[in-house]
């Protein structure tokens, strides 16, 4: 194998290795996957090290008179491909956010298979790829979302989530998107709420204050404002949502209800204990 034969080589397997070590964080964290990352790092990565990298040290010893501008080819060069390879149709794809131990499963799968030799640890190392993949597969989202001090929520329908209003509060409509991997316009998401069954009731502005809703056992009221309620629905109001936070709302198969409350879930760390107390003391 020749040199350049090997350079290539070298820089396709180090381009894979570090795509296939970030891919599952940057997929878990960003609710994303890029399906030209490989393609994209095979093109700037040798101008990252070779000009760029290399032009940042001769500057650092007092060149920088001549070192800035091959680092600024470079530069253009590595938002060149990032520009050129953002344009292509489908480069990235939603991705759901998994289960909560997929995290460690990823962990545990990279340090085994690389630091484990021998087939045991790489036995063991893609067992524990195989438990990340299924966090993914076996992943579900509440199939009602409500923000804290409940001015928006959303109901998961069969295209995509039903957000209960036009405008406002658009970061939690995006991250409710992002999560659940099935982004949608906003106008549409609203649009969707218009056509859902009246199982959830969302009373939010301010002119129905005082409103008498009157509702069944099979649904759910969501208020935003003072209202009076009549039947035996469940009832979350922005008080319930000002002490627990936000919360999420699974349904069964026979249709009971169990809801979490982002209280429920915060780590009871001791500092948090102390400014929640001072919080609701002074509110």
């Amino acid at each position: 194998m020749g040199p350049s034969l090997q350079f290539l080589v070298s820089l396709a397997v180090s381009s894979f290795v570090a795509g296939a070590a970030t891919a599952p964080f940057s997929a878990m964290h960003f609710n994303t996957f890029s399906t030209v990352s490989f393609l994209a790092n095979v093109s700037a990565v040798p101008v990252m090290s070779l000009v760029v990298a290399q032009s940042a040290v001769a500057a650092m010893v007092g060149l920088s008179h001549m070192a800035f501008v091959p680092m600024e080819w470079g530069i253009q060069w590595i938002l060149g491909v990032a520009d050129y390879f953002a344009q292509w149709p489908g480069v990235t794809k939603p991705i759901i956010t998994p289960t909560p131990w997929t995290g460690l499963a990823v962990t545990a799968a990279g340090l085994l298979l690389a630091l484990w030799q021998g087939p045991y640890g790489r036995g063991a190392g893609m067992l524990c790829c195989g438990l990340a993949a299924a966090g993914w597969l076996v992943a579900e989202r509440p199939d009602i979302l409500i923000s804290r001090d409940a001015p928006l929520v959303g109901v998961m329908m069969d295209n995509g989530r039903a957000i209960s209003k036009a405008r406002g509060d658009q970061f939690t409509a995006d991250i409710w998107a992002e999560n659940d991997g099935r982004p949608v316009a906003r106008y549409a998401a609203h649009a969707l709420w218009q056509t859902k069954s009246p199982k959830v009731i969302h009373i939010w502005s301010k002119k129905q204050t005082g409103t008498i809703v009157t509702c069944t056992s099979d649904q759910i009221v969501v208020s935003a404002v003072d209202i009076t309620l009549d039947g035996p629905c469940l009832w979350i109001t922005q008080d319930d949502t000002n002490a627990r936070g936000a919360a999420e709302i699974y349904r069964d198969g026979v249709g009971n209800l169990n809801i979490i409350w982002a209280e429920d879930t915060e780590p009871k760390y001791t500092w948090v204990l102390k400014n929640s107390r001072r919080a609701r003391s002074d509110g």
